[in-house]
């Protein structure tokens, strides 16, 4: 479901078509300059929202590092293969490292998606 939302956004864009347009067009690769998904329940929704209710106008956020992780693993398995994408820039990758498991940012260190991330990026690419 997450994967697919790539492809049919609940606005309805097809979001991996238009960077793959842009690619083309322009003969050009691309890297992700800051992404990343906070550790709440509803992340994959609204990933750059950091109010305290998530979806807006929906219940108050909730820890979920699983979320987090799923919607991390989804963004590499849409986009890892594909020969313009070049890489990521991860938000929020803190210099001071606390590990609180109830932490609702979308800090890497400590949590789930930390592994996901490097799971993946230990992977080879296809050819």
């Amino acid at each position: 479901e997450i994967k697919n939302g790539w492809r049919d956004s609940r606005h309805g864009l097809d979001i991996i078509g238009e960077l793959e347009s842009i690619s083309q067009t322009y003969q050009k690769e691309m890297i992700f300059l800051e992404i990343g998904f906070r550790s709440i329940d509803g992340t994959n929704v609204e990933p750059w929202n950091g109010e305290e209710i998530i979806p807006r106008g929906g219940t108050l956020v909730k820890p979920d590092q699983e979320e987090q992780a799923l919607a991390t693993q989804a963004l590499f398995d849409v986009f890892f293969d594909k020969e313009w994408f070049e890489g990521v820039f991860w938000y929020y990758w803190p210099t001071k490292i606390i590990i609180n498991p109830d932490d609702t940012t979308w800090s890497i260190p400590g949590k789930m998606v930390e592994q996901v991330i490097w799971d993946n990026f230990r992977k080879e690419r296809s050819e």
